[in-house]
């Protein structure tokens, strides 16, 4: 603070020199560029031993803007000096990191969170509307509303939600309703595509076939997809839990895992 105060000061006694045409404008000129020199080189060696970069912003504008650019270059050191002394000198995510690490409130501390911040209401059970029921009426911000909790955190249960929205008068909700599906479906494809590398990297990982199986019956039950394809992952993660079983037959919930995919998966002549 005191470098950038003598820097102000100077330059406002150089433009009063000037003004009153005691000193010759060259010299005027030079002295300038000399205290910019200085203050260059002391904002460089800070910058170097502590990492602040403050004086560099103070060399900058007092050499592009003389005394107007010392004092506003000063005045913010001085306002940004006043915060550190309020604030954590460490990294902010550092600071969060060491916060969440100390104050592990488990669950419910977490909902008790949610409570305060506002994301979480607590009323009368009669109170709370279903997302299905937000779909009856002609509230377009209330389908809206449905369909991007239906998005954001979606359940095989909520996929009537997107099928009712699809026939939906309005053609604004039927878009959304739409946009609102593949963005769920292109989720689930990224999903086994990337376990399907992983299957293709390690072979023998009988793990990974098993995950693979479950991310392919997930998709099949989660009501995302049409018969035929739901029918198709669940040949694909069959043929995937059989594999996990030849390479390791005990297991645990392989088994169980396979006579699920072979109950769920319909005759070919029952699909259309």
């Amino acid at each position: 603070m005191f470098l950038a105060g003598a820097t102000a000061l100077c330059e406002c006694g150089l433009a009063v020199a000037l003004l009153r045409g005691t000193v010759a404008p060259s010299t005027i000129v030079l002295a300038h560029l000399a205290v910019s020199a200085a203050i260059s080189a002391s904002a460089a060696a800070i910058l170097l031993r502590t990492g602040s970069s403050l004086l560099i912003h103070l060399a900058l504008w007092t050499f592009a803007a003389g005394p107007f650019g010392a004092v506003l270059a000063a005045s913010l050191i001085v306002f940004d000096g006043a915060g550190h002394g309020r604030t954590a000198d460490r990294a902010f995510g550092d600071w969060l990191d060491e916060e969440i690490g100390a104050h592990d409130l488990g669950p419910v501390g977490r909902l008790r969170d949610d409570l305060l911040d506002g994301r979480l209401r607590s009323t009368r059970r009669g109170g709370v509307r279903p997302l299905r029921d937000a779909l009856d009426g002609s509230d377009r911000a209330a389908k809206f509303e449905a369909l991007a909790r239906v998005g954001r955190a979606f359940d095989p249960a909520l996929c009537p939600v997107i099928h009712a929205a699809l026939r939906d008068g309005d053609p604004s909700v039927r878009v959304l309703a739409s946009t609102v599906l593949a963005k769920l479906q292109a989720g689930h494809g990224r999903e086994i595509a990337a376990l399907q590398d992983a299957v293709a990297c390690a072979p023998r990982d009988p793990a990974a076939w098993v995950t693979l199986a479950r991310a392919r019956l997930g998709l099949a039950r989660s009501g995302l997809v049409k018969p035929l394809q739901a029918r198709a992952e669940l040949l694909a993660g069959l043929e995937a839990a059989e594999q996990a079983a030849l390479l390791a037959p005990d297991l645990p919930g392989v088994e169980a895992l396979r006579r699920a995919l072979e109950a769920a998966t319909p005759p070919a002549d029952a699909v259309s």
